[in-house]
């Protein structure tokens, strides 16, 4: 008996009890649903896991068969990890929240909620800053700036532009400056020898703790440890960088079998879920073209705070040209603040500076350009065409427009209906503690 119907038929016996008829009643037997209904309420408990209408009709009468020559049917044992994951959803703690739920949701009718902007209420977040110019272009609702939490930024840029070299040494000015926030790198590629040699050349970074999902994917563990870190309530992160969304993606698919659609929704939703409810700032890394375009959902573009690009200036004859950049497309927190690019680069002790002189410039030429547009010098010019840029590309709709198709609204049942559940806390590594390479 192959591996699915193997699952099939214990889900069958948790879900509607174990049959043994007696003689006079066997033949008699019908399955308790429709074929239809059981495919539907087989996929709403195992959201993820792949299997076809056929197939499910196909073990359903299987069983009915069964049950009429014999009065009962074959439940062999299940795989250990299959196993695990189906005492977890049918644990009756478990139980008892899906019924109270669908209760609900049969007793709730539509209702328009109409709210004034005074209903809303104030800002309840708190404002990160590094005490750098950096500041400056991630938020302008304070003077100096700084990172608001309770959002979530999406950080493009092409390979090699230093995305992952920028959050970790921006994380870094976070917990230097904020010495009591609590902060958390999640790396899904990375390995413990890596982080030696990223220790190595930047040593500021021993006051990280990291997460490495690999190691819970190995475990069969991917997706308990994401819940635990963006939804667990006694665990909470001020600030989070996920390097990166599109490989935690691709590990989904790899160890749980998720469509891709079904993924995307459910890692937006923990993410945007743990900024809603958490009030965390999440930064998290996603792919782009060769020339720093975002490729993707545009329900993960839309539906976040922020776009950050990470990139290597273009702009042939400025002596910017080829350097690298940080700046932002989108940014509901600093709308003023868009298209201002400021350069970095490395210093012999391992830290990022950032241009300070030249960002300042820039500003200065924005402004000239605003107020006399007929005799821009070559400064303003080459910022009106970086913001021209900026603009344009915002506006391309390069990206594959999936949005319609995400699962958004029921990411992953046991997500949704398992509160009880504690996974405990992920394991972290402290890069002070990480073995210095020899």
């Amino acid at each position: 008996m192959e591996r699915k119907e193997i699952t099939f038929r214990n889900w069958f016996s948790r879900k509607y009890g174990n049959v043994e008829l007696p003689e006079d009643k066997k033949e008699r037997y019908v399955l308790p649903r429709g074929i239809s209904e059981i495919e539907q309420s087989f996929k709403n408990d195992l959201i993820g896991y792949s299997i076809s209408f056929n197939s499910v009709m196909k073990y359903a009468r299987n069983i009915e068969e069964e049950v009429k020559s014999t009065g009962t049917y074959e439940i062999p044992p299940l795989q250990e990890d299959v196993e695990e994951f189906l005492d977890m959803v049918y644990q009756d703690e478990v139980r008892a929240v899906n019924g109270k739920k669908k209760q609900q949701m049969q007793q709730n009718t539509f209702e328009l909620n109409i709210q004034s902007m005074d209903d809303i209420g104030e800002v309840d977040v708190k404002l990160y800053k590094t005490n750098t110019i950096i500041d400056e272009i991630d938020s302008d609702f304070e003077i100096g700036g700084g990172q608001y939490g309770g959002t979530v930024t999406v950080v493009v840029g092409e390979s090699g532009a230093g995305k992952t070299t920028f959050l970790m040494d921006k994380l870094a000015k976070y917990k230097m400056a904020n010495p009591d926030i609590n902060i958390l790198f999640i790396s899904t590629e990375m390995t413990r020898n890596d982080l030696r040699f990223w220790k190595l050349k930047m040593p500021h970074l021993n006051v990280i703790n990291i997460a490495l999902a690999m190691d819970y994917m190995l475990r069969g563990q991917l997706k308990q440890f994401t819940d635990a870190v963006f939804l667990q309530k006694d665990m909470s992160f001020d600030i989070i960088v996920l390097d990166s969304f599109q490989d935690l993606l691709v590990k989904f698919k790899e160890s749980l079998g998720w469509r891709e659609t079904t993924t995307q929704g459910y890692l937006v939703r923990t993410m945007i879920s743990a900024a809603e409810d958490k009030g965390t700032a999440i930064y998290a890394i996603q792919h782009a073209t060769k020339s720093g375009t975002y490729v993707g959902s545009t329900f993960l573009k839309h539906t976040t705070t922020a776009m950050m690009h990470i990139e290597f200036y273009k702009s042939k004859g400025s002596d910017n040209d080829g350097r690298r950049c940080v700046y932002y497309s989108k940014n509901r927190r600093g709308g003023s603040v868009q298209a201002m690019p400021i350069f970095f680069e490395m210093n012999k002790e391992g830290m990022l500076e950032y241009d300070e002189k030249e960002f300042n410039n820039l500003k200065r030429a924005k402004e000239s350009a605003k107020e006399n547009k007929a005799a821009l010098d070559e400064k303003a010019k080459e910022m009106m065409d970086f913001i021209n840029k900026v603009q344009q590309e915002a506006e391309k709709g390069e990206d594959s427009d999936d949005a319609k198709e995400l699962n958004y609204g029921a990411p992953n049942a046991i997500q949704d209906d398992t509160p009880g559940i504690d996974f405990g806390e992920p394991e972290t590594i402290d890069l002070g503690y990480v073995e210095e390479v020899n």
